[in-house]
Order: C-alpha cells, then structure tokens, then sequence
C-alpha cells in the first residue's frame, strides 16, 4: 500500500543522501524504481493483506475457536524440518461474538488459563480471578487473543508474512472448512538482491552479513465467510541451524459460549484501572 511505498522511498532517499556522484544517485534511483515495483507487487497479492483481510472474515463470523502453536528448536541442514524442539507455546482460544476470549496456555508442560474481558485480562486459578495488570506481570504476554499472537509471535516470521506474496494452490478441506489454499512465495531474497544494488558500502556489507535463510509458509482462506483458517510460517537460520514454527488454525467458527466478566466474589486481585490488553 501507499505507506509501505512511501517507507521504502523515505528510506532509499535519506541513502541516496550518502550518495557522492551523480551517477550514483541515479543508480539510487533506479534501484528505488525496483523496490516500489516490488512493494506493488506485495501490496497486490501480499500474504499480510490475506492475513489481514482473514481476520477481518473471524471478527463477523460472531465467535470462534482457534488453536496456535509457536515452536522453536535446532533444525536439518535444510531448514525445512525442526528436528530438536527447544521451546513450544500452544494456545487454545475461543472468542465470542463480542471479541472477549476464554485462553488456555500450554508451555513446559504446565497449562494456564486466562480470561480476557471488556479488554481486561485475568489469569485463572482455582476458580478464583487474579488480574493482570498492565506492566506488572511477567505472564501478561501470554494472555493474548488472536490478533495479539500474531503481533508478538508470528513477528518471528516476519519475511513470511511482510515480504510474500500468496499463490493460489487450489482447494483445501481443512477442519471441516471448505478453503482456498495459497502457497506463501518469499520476496525477501529479492529485496535483498536489489537492496545490494544501492551505492552505499556500508549497506551492502550489512546485506552480506545477513545469514543464509529458509522461508516458508502457507494460508488457508474459507470461501464462503473469508475468514483466517489456517495459517503456517516457517523460519530459520541456516548458519546457527536455528529456527521456528508458527502454526495458526481455526477448529470453529460462531457457535461460542458468551463470556462475562467474573463476578467480585471471585476475584483475588482486582483491576485498579481499565488496562487495554493488545489482541484481546
């Protein structure tokens, strides 16, 4: 879209500032013709506006149930395969027709359970209500809905998302869905590629230090309601070996259990303030 463009413009021009010779301010201008064409290209078909436009499809399917699994470990030669799992996170989800959610957090082992309600959150604990307040609980980025996963945990993957565009694949029955499926190609290299194009030393010795990577990813998109089925991005560092899993995946849509605020006999620790919680 415009902003992006108008990003990567900013920051070619404040570049070509560096720039000494005419000559190289016009190679800095053909290589600014390049990247917009690129954004457009993104901004046409770009995985982030099918994620986008999926989330928008859940938040008017009045509910769903979703589950997200963020995983991390050493990875084959390939990158394509994580063969030493060194950290998991799962999230199980159910938002109701008013955006407020019912969380269960699986993470070492141990299982957690929030509540997050009239953009408060609540860690739950034996039938009783603590609340998170903002900045002052270690646990509170666990208690996130949908969107605040994506922001904080897919972010991981972000050359999946931001510098992709989606392909279709054909049709998909996914948990019962009846769904476009999209095969997620990879614009990083490219951008990279025409990054290294720029009269700037200094830039291209940042670019040559950039480890060699694997990307790849998929959407599922449900073709009546267009809403966010599935997800998947995968991340890693070829020199380290090092790489990650992220997972997003519908299992209901609507059909959700309305979820109120606990009442004051069951909450331990109450909210002081109204605290907006991110992706609640």
């Amino acid at each position: 879209m415009f902003s992006k463009q108008g990003a990567f413009v900013a920051v070619m021009l404040m570049l070509a500032s560096l720039a000494c010779l005419v000559s190289d301010v016009k190679d800095a201008v053909e290589t600014i013709n390049k990247g917009v064409q690129l954004l457009q290209e993104i901004d046409e078909s770009g995985t982030w506006k099918y994620i986008s436009e999926g989330m928008d499809g859940l938040n008017n399917a009045n509910g769903y149930a979703a589950a997200v699994t963020v995983t991390r470990g050493t990875t084959n030669d390939a990158g394509d395969t994580i063969t030493s799992v060194t950290e998991m996170l799962v999230w199980n989800i159910r938002t109701d027709a008013d955006d407020d959610s019912m969380i269960e957090v699986i993470r070492d082992g141990e299982t957690r359970s929030y509540l997050i309600v009239d953009d408060q959150a609540y860690r739950i604990e034996d039938g009783r209500y603590f609340c998170l307040q903002s900045g002052q609980n270690e646990e509170e980025i666990f208690a996130v809905g949908v969107d605040g996963v994506f922001f904080k945990y897919s972010a991981e993957s972000a050359g999946v998302q931001v510098m992709s565009v989606a392909e279709s694949a054909g049709s998909e029955t996914v948990n019962g869905f009846d769904t476009e499926k999209y095969t997620l190609i990879s614009k990083l290299q490219e951008a990279l590629d025409i990054l290294k194009e720029f009269p700037s030393e200094e830039l291209k010795q940042e670019i040559a230090d950039v480890p060699p990577f694997y990307i790849n990813g998929a959407l599922n998109v449900d073709k009546t309601t267009r809403a966010l089925i599935r997800f998947d991005a995968q991340y890693a560092n070829l020199d380290k070996k090092e790489g990650n899993a992220f997972r997003f995946e519908v299992t209901e849509l609507g059909n959700q259990p309305d979820f109120t605020a606990p009442e004051p006999g069951q909450i331990s620790q109450a909210c002081t303030q109204p605290v907006p919680t991110p992706g609640g």
